[in-house]
C-alpha cells in the first residue's frame, strides 16, 4: 500500500511516522495493561504494522481496531481507525471514531492529537459525556490539570448520572 496523508502513519521501506513523529521498527507487544509494555520515549512509537481490505466497511475497521486496542496495540489501532474516518462511518457515529483515536493517542504519549480528536469528537456528539472524559484525559497525561478538571466537569454537566 502506497502511503497516504489522511492516514496517521505513512511508511516507506521499514521506516513510518506517526503524524510527523519517527517510530521504531518494533512491534508493540502483547496485551499488558499492568506494566511490562515500556512507553514510547521522545514521541516514538513502535512501527504500526497494518493492511485492510478493498471491501472492509469502516465499521469492520473499528471492530479490528478495538480488538487492537484490547491487545494493547494502539499505534495499529489507530491506523485502522483513521482509516475509517477517511472512508466515511455511518451517519451519527463520527464520534465513536474519534473517541477511539484519542484513546489510542493518549496512550501512545500523543497528547495534542489526543486532545484534538477528543474536541472533534465533543463536536460531533457535544451531549456524549465519554467525550469529555477523553479530553480530560489528553489534558491530563499533557499536564494540563486545570483544563482536565474543566473538561471531566463539562462531561458531568453533560450527563449526570454517568
Amino acid at each position: 500500500m502506497s502511503p497516504s496523508t489522511s492516514l496517521p502513519a505513512q511508511c516507506v521501506g521499514e521506516h513510518c511516522t506517526v503524524r510527523g513523529r519517527a517510530t521504531s521498527d518494533e512491534p508493540m507487544g502483547g496485551k499488558k495493561k499492568s506494566g511490562g509494555k515500556k512507553k514510547p520515549e521522545g514521541g516514538e512509537i513502535p512501527r504500526a504494522e497494518y493492511a485492510y481490505g478493498e471491501g472492509e466497511t469502516p465499521e469492520d475497521l473499528k471492530t479490528r481496531g478495538a480488538a487492537l486496542v484490547a491487545k494493547g496495540e494502539h499505534a495499529e489501532a489507530l491506523i485502522l481507525f483513521r482509516k475509517a474516518i477517511d472512508l466515511g462511518p455511518p451517519e451519527g457515529s463520527m464520534h465513536l471514531y474519534y473517541s477511539n483515536c484519542s484513546l489510542c493517542e493518549v496512550s501512545l504519549g500523543l497528547h495534542a492529537a489526543a486532545e484534538e480528536d477528543a474536541q472533534k469528537c465533543i463536536d460531533a456528539k457535544p451531549d456524549w459525556s465519554k467525550g469529555y472524559s477523553r479530553l480530560g484525559a489528553a489534558l491530563f497525561f499533557a499536564g494540563r490539570y486545570e483544563e482536565a478538571a474543566k473538561a471531566y466537569a463539562a462531561g458531568l454537566a453533560a450527563d449526570p448520572l454517568n
